[in-house]
């Protein structure tokens, strides 16, 4: 990043150390604003966010709220999950059609089939 060179009060501009300049309205519209964008304190806005936010609650945001909470912790709990039921039971199959796979193969082995 550039040093900065020179400050002037008067015009409000910046001048860095490569000759580039920068004004505060220019700063605040190219830089500043698109950093903040959707952001407060460094934190991705969503509803959730929103008890951060009210002033006055009512019942529909409190609802919206509450089921913003609850889709999360669902989320959440989905998450330390590491298979369904269903997965085990398909897997577990697999498992046990590979192993009588193998087998049949040792015993046509051993018959003289193979």
């Amino acid at each position: 990043m550039a040093q900065v060179t020179k400050i002037d009060n008067t015009t409000k501009t910046v001048t860095f150390e490569d000759g580039t300049t920068l004004t505060h309205n220019e700063f605040l519209e190219d830089i500043w604003h698109p950093f903040w964008e959707k952001r407060i304190a460094g934190e991705t806005l969503d509803f959730s966010s929103i008890e951060h936010f009210m002033k006055r609650g009512n019942a529909k945001t409190s609802h919206q709220l509450m089921k913003a909470k609850k889709l999360e912790g669902f989320f959440e709990g989905q998450s330390d999950k590491w298979m369904s039921k269903g997965q085990k039971v398909a897997l577990a199959g697999a498992g046990t059609f590979v192993i009588l796979a193998a087998f049949a193969v040792v015993i046509m082995k051993s018959q003289g089939v193979f």
